[in-house]
């Protein structure tokens, strides 16, 4: 979803951080009706799905899109460092 948020905000000439972070978060959190759920977000009781990466800040990862650092799907690590664990 990183790629999706960047390419949205390269399209819509986004540039200012909270405008960055706010299309991150509306490829995130925004997007959980897409993927079947009520809520999609790192709050006690959901799935503990999340994708760590190497930046400095939101926008600093939605502007390079570094590599997957782990990948961790309903509590499980099934990736890391690009190699898939499962």
């Amino acid at each position: 979803m990183l790629r999706v948020a960047h390419q949205f905000a390269r399209l819509s000439g986004l540039r200012h951080d909270d405008k960055l972070l706010a299309a991150v978060e509306l490829a995130t959190k925004g997007g959980a009706h897409f993927v079947g759920r009520d809520v999609h977000d790192l709050v006690a009781g959901s799935r503990a799905d999340i994708v760590l990466v190497d930046a400095e800040n939101v926008s600093d990862a939605l502007i390079r899109c570094p590599p997957r650092k782990l990948v961790i799907s309903g509590g499980r690590i099934v990736a890391r460092d690009g190699d898939v664990l499962v």
